[in-house]
């Protein structure tokens, strides 16, 4: 069978883009679709392998685990080795169901427009026909991921944008119904955040408090707070600061001037960064403002 390479390269990017769709999806990941592209088209080079004599599956999924490296921190944001790995181990799972199913289309039905070697998939189908089969094991790879994964409760992940000093990052966020930490001076609502969110966001004078260090000088006292918190695991005290705004796009719902918190370490799982209180979306944009003048006053 002729394998024409202009074809190879589209197949596969097509199917790479949809790889990384699905495993975005799994990681519950916000990430732009030209980030996706960039991995597809790097995953699509990586489909030049079918022209090499064939290798053994010794040694073709070490380097399909090798290959999935870079197109991974291409398509997605990635922080710290914990999270590449989990990030390069969820889109090698999803490779490796999807060429289960390639396998098994080949064997039932011997097509004869379909090749495969070193775990590269050729179609030489019509465009239309290649987005169709593309998009129905795209389906059944989504059906599988909604069976399989443990998911987070239903309604409680938010997508948030946090901005300070000129400064916004867009997080994964957890409404969190044990969490009721509020400023019992100002009752400004208390954001929990991973260090690496919060030292993203807080002014360099402020980073070295947030880490253990003495409380800048010159900062008004609403800049910084000393937030103590009682919990399962024990008692202790978060650093917090003052950020300007958080908005949840999806719900239209922003707050200003709240409290976020830095967490003592990352938070288990990577599904979420943030966490948000209890009441969150029951503040409205008064009630903590009218405290705050009555304090000042």
């Amino acid at each position: 069978m002729v394998v024409y390479v202009d074809v190879l390269l589209v197949v596969n990017i097509i199917i790479d883009y949809f790889l990384l769709l699905l495993t975005k999806t799994l990681l519950r990941k916000t990430v732009r679709r030209r980030r996706i592209l960039l991995g597809a088209l790097i995953g699509g080079a990586y489909a030049l392998v079918i022209f090499l004599p064939a290798m053994p599956v010794y040694i073709t999924v070490p380097l399909r685990l090798a290959a999935c490296v870079p197109i991974v921190l291409a398509a997605m944001p990635v922080h710290g080795v914990r999270d590449l790995l989990k990030s390069v181990g969820a889109f090698f799972a999803v490779n490796f169901v999807f060429a289960g199913l390639m396998l098994g289309f080949y064997l039932v039905l011997s097509p004869q427009n379909m090749a495969m070697n070193n775990g590269t998939v050729y179609f030489d189908l019509n465009i239309r026909w290649l987005l169709l089969f593309t998009l129905l094991c795209y389906a059944i790879l989504m059906l599988l991921s909604h069976l399989l994964r443990r998911r987070a409760p239903e309604g409680r992940l938010f997508d948030v944008t946090l901005s300070n000093a000129g400064k916004s990052v867009c997080e994964k966020a957890l409404l969190d119904t044990g969490h009721g930490l509020s400023d019992g001076f100002s009752d400004r609502p208390v954001l929990i955040a991973e260090p690496r969110v919060a030292q993203s966001l807080a002014p360099g004078q402020i980073r070295d408090f947030l880490n253990g260090g003495a409380p800048p000088q010159g900062l008004p006292e609403t800049e910084i707070r000393l937030i103590p918190y009682a919990s399962v695991g024990g008692k202790g005290v978060l650093r917090a600061f003052s950020i300007a705004r958080v908005s949840v796009p999806e719900r239209g719902f922003s707050l200003e001037n709240v409290l976020l918190a830095q967490s003592a370490a990352p938070f288990t799982g990577g599904e979420y960064s943030v966490l948000l209180c209890s009441d969150f979306f029951e503040r409205g944009g008064e009630r903590h403002v009218r405290k705050n003048q009555s304090v000042a006053l």
